[in-house]
């Protein structure tokens, strides 16, 4: 059997160890005697187990069976893939120093084979460098190698050519006319800009000045409304106060009246009494 079937059904480069030594269950296929970790199948004939590729193989080239010769057949055993992902295992990476233990089924969420990275994944599983300059390391080292790889793109800060960081420093060489050129134009945009910022300032100053002397005008005139409302109100009740004094007046008057009235009849009644002998 070849590197590339074993893969299939181990999905690592080395066989995964076990953290239970004592199996109780058996793991490796019969025929090529790789670990049997995704589909597991039965033969029909003789209930033994084999791994997909080889029962694949089998089916395709019409074999006999490998243990009794009958004619092979075979169906999936759920039973015994499920308790193959139930046991407990080492991390492929651990002599490379990954301390991660669970089970079958979650190694590759785990591994993340081919990806760059991932939640939780194994920071010792070998990757290619993201910009292609073939490098091979674990993940914690790639972590450090790709902010300075060579191939990484890098973007001029004066022409915004996108180039390779390795041709950075040629590549500031052979355009410095071109470079001076953008940075006389990125000068040129930033004074401008200035001075659009320094107008537009300017009109937000004349704004916010109009603003404080249209309300210090408008506080101006609610208080005049004001002091008008006040003294309407103080008019009304002075006036009322002399509607009261002049009805207290003529109140007073009548009663004089009245009073004068009754002093010339007691005088004249005195004047008609005879006098005494």
């Amino acid at each position: 059997m070849n590197k590339s079937d074993k893969m299939s059904t181990s999905d690592v480069d080395e066989e995964i160890e076990f953290v239970n030594k004592d199996l109780k269950i058996q793991v490796k296929c019969p025929i090529c005697h790789s670990q049997m970790l995704e589909d597991v199948y039965q033969t029909g004939c003789c209930g033994k187990l084999a791994c997909h590729t080889c029962d694949s193989r089998l089916k395709k080239d019409g074999s006999n069976c490998f243990n009794c010769r009958e004619q092979y057949k075979s169906h999936p055993d759920k039973n015994a893939r499920g308790l193959i992902q139930d046991l407990k295992m080492h991390c492929p990476n651990a002599k490379k120093g990954c301390k991660w233990i669970g089970e079958v089924r979650d190694r590759k969420n785990h591994i993340k084979k081919g990806e760059r990275d991932g939640d939780k994944v194994c920071k010792f599983e070998v990757i290619e460098c993201c910009y292609g300059c073939k490098r091979k390391d674990t993940r914690k080292n790639m972590d450090k190698h790709e902010p300075d790889c060579p191939e990484k793109p890098y973007k001029c800060q004066y022409c915004k050519e996108t180039i390779k960081q390795k041709d950075e420093e040629s590549h500031m060489k052979s355009e410095v006319p071109k470079h001076l050129e953008c940075a006389f134009d990125k000068f040129t945009q930033e004074i401008q800009s200035q001075k659009k910022e320094i107008v537009n300032m300017k009109l937000e100053m004349q704004a916010s000045e109009s603003t404080r002397l249209v309300t210090e005008l408008q506080n101006q005139v609610t208080e005049l409304q004001n002091q008008e409302t006040r003294s309407q109100k103080e008019n009304r009740a002075s006036q009322n106060e002399i509607t009261q004094l002049n009805n207290r007046v003529a109140e007073l008057e009548g009663q004089l009246q009245q009073l004068q009235a009754r002093r010339g009849l007691f005088s004249c009644l005195f004047c008609r009494r005879p006098p005494n002998n």
